[in-house]
């Protein structure tokens, strides 16, 4: 099964191939830029793909969640990650209804500039049972992952997230979320960082044991096509979970209608 390497607590390595000194949470030097003269964000354009496009010529139009995720994207997290000039990939507002925690965009996500642009994406929206536009539709979706960038390729797949995204802006995010009412914990690193001592001894068995989290959290294993042959041994995920989780989403959405 597709897990990934040990969890590393370094950022990613520059051009050079050294690792980067880890960001200090304390150090503001990644935070938002001001006008200079007010005390208004400095910003352009953005734009991630179809995710991210909003553009404000007023900033006080934006509320504190789109404040944040403009900081964040903004911010230096990223640096010395490969592609260079990576931004960081994620998407969410005060409206989101589901939130998703996945381990780290790849790096066709990263090029893209859209979070889970891959199969592995695609098999999540199909266990999800949504289309690409609600599921692209950050007042319906908010998308966390642990890392916001692409760590990098090991020997046997993508590196594991690097901690400082998380250890940086989750709590800021979360306290943004008050609307969300699912949450998908995607891999053993979500798993780890939400459930802590709660999870079991692997994946497979907090899994197993969804009903423990239900209804604040959803555990899943990643959708990536590596898991292939971990789905075909346990049939019971796509046979008996899936169904819950769509029942779940299907019931949210025509509530809001």
């Amino acid at each position: 099964m597709y897990i990934g390497h040990p969890i590393s607590s370094s950022t990613c390595p520059p051009a050079g191939g050294q690792a980067s000194s880890p960001l200090d949470p304390q150090d503001d030097s990644h935070s938002l830029k001001m006008k200079p003269g007010t005390n208004k964000p400095a910003h352009g354009s953005l734009m991630l793909g179809n995710v991210y496009i909003s553009d404000h010529n007023e900033d006080d139009t934006m509320d504190s969640a789109e404040l944040l995720l403009r900081e964040i994207i903004d911010s230096d997290i990223c640096k010395g990650c490969e592609p260079p000039d990576s931004k960081p990939l994620l998407s969410f507002s005060s409206q989101s209804k589901i939130l998703i925690v996945g381990q780290a965009p790849g790096i066709k996500a990263i090029e893209s500039g859209i979070p889970w642009n891959d199969a592995s994406g695609k098999r999540l929206r199909a266990w999800m049972g949504i289309s690409d536009d609600d599921f692209y539709d950050k007042d319906k979706v908010a998308i966390v992952p642990m890392d916001f960038c692409f760590p990098g390729k090991g020997k046997s797949g993508d590196l594991p997230p690097r901690p400082i995204c998380a250890q940086t802006w989750m709590r800021k995010i979360l306290n943004e979320l008050q609307n969300v009412e699912l949450t998908l914990l995607i891999g053993q690193y979500a798993q780890a960082y939400f459930l802590g001592e709660r999870r079991k001894e692997n994946l497979t068995s907090t899994v197993k044991n969804w009903k423990d989290y239900y209804p604040s959290y959803f555990v899943m294993p990643h959708p990536s096509p590596r898991n292939n042959i971990w789905l075909k041994k346990n049939e019971w995920f796509e046979r008996d979970v899936l169904p819950v989780l769509q029942r779940d989403i299907k019931s949210m959405y025509q509530q809001q209608v």
